[in-house]
């Protein structure tokens, strides 16, 4: 309990205080009215609440909305040409292996080719043609002579 008494009077309460055990609360200077300063912080935080809801409900116009979904369609379509560029190149570099691995297969072919061939050339002994009666006299003339002459 808040009593606001004067100072003759305090005498009587401190007498009522001590015998029928209730505390009173004494001031000794009038209380002055409070501050204002909590009702301007009520102000001004309900403005502030004002404005903010006011700026939230404006909303971006028909040209933003406009200009958002042309930047989005435009990203879109960026990423699809990006995605057909790189599935492109992708086929051609594979085109270009595949080729690549073709000739270095026909020139391993080729290659082992020109080495059976070799090698069977090689083996093979030369095939002497039947001699006529001629040739078989001037041999013999010669193993005779020593290769001097008739």
């Amino acid at each position: 309990m808040n009593l606001f008494i004067s100072f003759n009077s305090a005498k009587i309460l401190y007498l009522v205080e001590r015998y029928c055990s209730i505390q009173i609360k004494i001031t000794f200077a009038p209380q002055l009215k409070k501050n204002s300063k909590p009702e301007m912080k009520k102000i001004l935080s309900f403005v502030v609440i004002a404005g903010f809801a006011a700026l939230i409900s404006c909303g971006p116009s028909a040209e933003e909305k406009a200009a958002a979904e042309k930047s989005r369609q435009d990203s879109i379509q960026a990423a699809m040409d990006k995605m057909a560029a790189d599935s492109i190149a992708a086929v051609q570099a594979e085109a270009e292996k595949m080729m690549q691995d073709s000739l270095a297969a026909v020139a391993a072919q080729a290659t082992a080719d020109s080495i059976a061939k070799a090698e069977a050339k090689a083996t093979k002994k030369p095939v002497s043609k039947p001699k006529t009666p001629e040739q078989k006299k001037e041999e013999q003339v010669k193993k005779v002579s020593g290769g001097r002459g008739h």
